[in-house]
């Protein structure tokens, strides 16, 4: 078809529209389509085929050339056959459910349908078969669309079918029935081309899932909801990368964050926080303090373990004032730790502390957490002050000992609970020891399974294949958890001793380092700042944080308790008698357990030097008898386990059967169904049964009538015993003269034989 023919079909024919009727149609700008024809028509050249798009003159001849556009080139512009009965509009209903290249070659195929249906109209005019114009438009289709419309004269009667259907509402289905569905998900998963479409339906029951305490992941949710689109119809995007493209662009955060975890959590991550500038404290006014899991192994008393460090920092300086590195964490540690921060550096005004109950023990603090609890409830946030005011009779609680902290008029401040920014300055220290230092050593086992090393597994290569086989014997598949290392070169072990040695050394060069948190200078230069330091004489000193607190003397002397149980001290010391009955104060060094001191409670006048009731050796330290307690509670235990088995053990088969049925029948009369009459008395048959002989004739009780006087009817039965009585006696004399005489020709007959 030459450009004169195009021109003139595009001015006659329907199927052509001038730009600004497509700039209408499509609610677009003028310019927009200009472009479009005019790209249009430098394609067609390149592929060398017919244009879409025409510059042609009016009607008429007269005026300007005009574009026209033919209906094909977008959808937009697709008319609908006649008997369509439904509004053409509805295009964006089909491109809320339906994507977007899948609903343009719907309306691609409509508009080749149209064609066919216009012009079966005339074939009878123009003396053409339905056959021959089926033909007609599958040569223009294949001609404009190209070789990938595939279209054939079946197709066209399958579409004009498809397209005529009737749907669930009674009404003709349309271009929807052209749309090829293979690949896209079924009716009720709706969505634009770029899923952002949803039904509010769908958005309500996707946020009832996903906005609940369970906290299932948005792709269980998703999945949920589009079960539920499918079921009731609701436009819902298969994909779920646009789900959670959506919920990135539109969730409420917070509002999510809120049901899902909480208001304690939401609190925490979502209200402002008060943000503390340090450089405003000045040195030895805050002090935080805290314990941490070393992330290597070492060896202590022939077990490897996993140490503990117990640190006290300085938050203006970053100073660790005071650390304690032990087996386990427990309130002697921290004692150990203020001692060296009091005695070393100097005495803090206040200290931020944990609340675990080794930090809140009544040693450090001088209350329980049950008088804490009621302190709080009853006087408020500054009962700490009105207890040292009311240091009388009038105060709930023995104020005479206030604990380490109270004594040494140290304010404590008890950091948030599961909040790490409550102590972040501390936190950020042990990270940095963490990776500076635990690294370092080839028993380094990571902070969790994520961070645990590779070597490890050449860790355990040390045992013995009977030696495996034992520990999965004991322990079962945690074998494990409970073996010690044992590398191939036993020396890569370092001990608890080097290790404290290294972390002195560490402290040491972390303290002369510059420090990002403090614009770069030392934290010993920012301590060297301090005006003026709060410090006490070092024998004080020493003998206050040994103080233990307030003990009853009792006719054994003191039981100090020391771990999880009483150790008890004085029973021998002659000036602790006239205590017996009130409390005294009791110093215990906890390098040297073996003995203490006791002081007056209200003089605090020494009253002497206590020994151990039980022998513990010298310069035996807290951490010894620690261990050596928790491994007598742990022998305990199993003889005990051991004893409460045995039983069981020896016990029979039918006592078992007896007991599970007494079971039975007490549950059953618990729940009132003991209906069944249970047989109590049930016959034996014994060995002596046949042996008795009964009677021959029969007894009659009328014909037996007691005569006389009833002494005399038991007159014959008392002769009959005394008689009896008398006959057993001479019977007993016969016996023994018998058994002596025995007896003595026995031993002659004996003797003769001897000789």
């Amino acid at each position: 078809m030459s450009q004169a023919q195009l021109q003139s079909e595009a001015s006659s024919s329907s199927d052509w529209l001038t730009v600004e009727a497509c700039a209408s149609l499509c609610n677009e700008s003028l310019r927009t389509w200009r472009r479009k024809a005019l790209w249009e028509q430098q394609r067609a050249d390149q592929s060398k085929r017919e244009s879409l798009a025409v510059l042609a003159s009016p009607p008429g001849g007269k005026g300007k050339p005009v574009w026209w556009i033919n209906r094909a080139i977008d959808p937009r512009l697709t008319k609908c056959p006649a008997n369509a009965k439904r509004n053409e509009r509805d295009s964006v209903t089909l491109y809320a459910k339906y994507p977007q290249n899948a609903v343009d070659m719907a309306y691609r195929k409509a508009h080749y349908l149209n064609q066919w249906e216009k012009r079966s109209l005339t074939m009878g005019r123009d003396n053409l078969t339905e056959l021959q114009v089926a033909q007609q438009v599958v040569s223009e289709a294949t001609r404009i669309e190209g070789p990938s419309f595939r279209i054939s004269e079946r197709t066209l009667k399958r579409w004009k079918s498809a397209y005529n259907s009737i749907g669930s509402n009674g009404h003709i289905v349309g271009v929807e029935g052209l749309i090829d569905r293979r690949g896209l998900p079924s009716d009720g998963d709706g969505g634009g081309s770029d899923g952002t479409t949803r039904d509010l339906a769908a958005i309500e029951y996707f946020y009832s899932v996903y906005r609940s305490e369970n906290k299932l992941t948005a792709s269980i949710c998703h999945d949920a909801t589009l079960r539920a689109a499918r079921k009731n119809r609701w436009r819902w995007p298969a994909s779920y990368a646009s789900t959670t493209k959506w919920l990135r662009d539109t969730d409420d955060k917070s509002l999510t964050f809120l049901l899902r975890y909480g208001k304690d959590r939401w609190s925490q991550k979502f209200l402002s926080h008060i943000e503390i500038d340090y450089s405003l404290i000045s040195p030895a006014d805050l002090y935080v303090a805290d314990h941490t899991q070393l992330d290597m192994w070492c060896e202590y008393k022939g077990k490897q373990i996993r140490p503990w460090l117990t640190a006290i920092q300085d938050t203006a300086s970053r100073i660790i004032v005071g650390w304690h590195l032990g087996p386990n964490p427990h309130s002697d540690a921290i004692i150990s730790t203020i001692r060296m921060a009091c005695r070393d550096w100097a005495i803090p005004a206040r200290m931020r502390i944990d609340n675990g109950k080794d930090f809140t023990s009544k040693i450090i603090t001088g209350v329980t957490k049950s008088q804490r609890d009621s302190l709080r409830r009853t006087i408020g946030p500054e009962w700490q002050t009105w207890l040292k005011r009311n240091a009388g009779q009038d105060a709930p609680i023995d104020t005479r000992w206030l604990g380490i902290c109270g004594e040494l008029d140290i304010e404590l401040i008890y950091a948030i609970p599961y909040a790490a920014w409550a102590k972040g300055t501390i936190e950020r220290f042990f990270g940095r020891f963490h990776d500076q230092h635990d690294k370092t050593y080839a028993t380094y086992c990571g902070k969790s399974v994520l961070d645990k090393p590779e070597c490890l597994k050449q860790i355990k290569r040390g045992y013995t294949d009977s030696q495996r086989r034992y520990l999965k014997k004991k322990h079962g598949e945690g074998w494990k958890r409970h073996a010690a290392l044992k590398l191939c070169d036993e020396s890569d072990i370092p001990s608890l001793a080097n290790v404290r040695s290294r972390v002195a050394d560490f402290m040491e060069s972390y303290h002369k380092l510059p420090h990002r948190g403090l614009s770069g200078q030392t934290p010993m230069a920012i301590w060297n700042t301090a005006t003026s330091l709060k410090r006490a004489i070092n024998d004080d000193l020493v003998c206050l944080l040994e103080t233990r607190g307030l003990f009853k003397v009792h006719a054994n002397g003191v039981g100090v308790t020391i771990g999880p149980v009483k150790i008890n001290y004085g029973k021998i010391c002659a000036g602790l008698k006239r205590f017996v009955g009130r409390k005294v104060l009791i110093s215990l060094d906890p390098d040297d357990i073996s003995r203490c001191w006791a002081f007056d409670a209200n003089t605090r006048q020494p009253i002497g030097e206590l020994q151990a009731n039980t022998r513990i050796p010298p310069f035996t330290c807290a951490d010894d008898a620690r261990e050596a307690i928790a491994e007598q509670m742990r022998e305990r235990r199993v003889m005990h386990q051991a004893a409460r088995s045995s039983a069981r053990r020896t016990r029979t088969a039918a006592q078992l059967i007896a007991e599970h049925s007494q079971a039975r029948l007490d549950e059953l009369r618990k729940t009132g169904t003991d209906d069944v009459t249970l047989t109590t008395i049930v016959p034996f048959q014994t060995g002596f049964e046949g042996v008795s002989k009964g009677d021959r004739t029969a007894f009659d009780p009328t014909a037996f009538e007691p005569s006389g006087d009833i002494e005399e009817l038991f007159m014959d039965e008392q002769e009959l015993h005394a008689q009896d009585e008398d006959d057993d006696d001479q019977g007993m004399d016969d016996l023994f003269v018998d058994e002596d005489q025995l007896a003595v020709t026995d031993g002659d007959d004996d003797l003769e034989s001897l000789l």
